[in-house]
């Protein structure tokens, strides 16, 4: 998918053990810039999904720092709603997107961050939301380390409200 050289990113709803195709492909999300990419997916319980991505300058044109955004779709792949910001703060990079969908109606979604307001030089933060993309909370720090960096987070739902993130540390010792 591209308009005027820049790509998008397409995906297709697959069915039963064998594979089969549910419908038209679904166009995931589409910014025409070519500076968006790490793209994750997450089904959500009511049979949407939400998809997340980095973006360059979007966040703040400014700077060339990078940002994290959200899309999410309904169940026959329509957009609900408009994509949204998910960092909480437009200073350094957030990178690494993931994304969650929680049995309870939730889901999370989590990013890498090096703008050292964990202490250190790479973080993990995380923001819950429900999954018509109202925020539940504010954003959250994941890792409480704060001599290494902390990055490649990860979630799964242990249900009843409940989540648990991983992600890799690099420890100085």
């Amino acid at each position: 998918v591209g308009i005027a050289g820049y790509a998008g990113y397409v995906g297709q709803r697959l069915t039963d053990e064998k594979l089969a195709a549910r419908g038209a492909s679904l166009a995931a999300m589409f910014v025409p810039d070519p500076h968006q990419h790490a793209a994750r997916i997450a089904e959500l319980s009511d049979g949407g999904y939400v998809v997340t991505w980095n973006s360059t300058a979007q966040d703040n044109p400014a700077v060339s720092n990078r940002g994290v955004f959200a899309q999410i779709y309904n169940d026959q792949g329509q957009q609900v709603g408009v994509e949204f910001q998910v960092n909480d703060i437009a200073v350094g990079d957030q990178i690494q997107p993931r994304a969650e969908g929680l049995s309870d109606g939730n889901f999370v979604l989590l990013w890498n961050e090096n703008t050292g307001r964990e202490g250190s030089g790479q973080g993990v933060f995380g923001q819950l939301y429900q999954n018509d993309g109202t925020k539940v909370g504010t954003a959250f720090q994941v890792t409480e380390e704060v001599s290494s960096t902390q990055n490649q987070p990860e979630a799964v739902d242990l249900g009843g409200g409940r989540f648990m993130v991983v992600w890799t540390s690099f420890s100085s010792g």
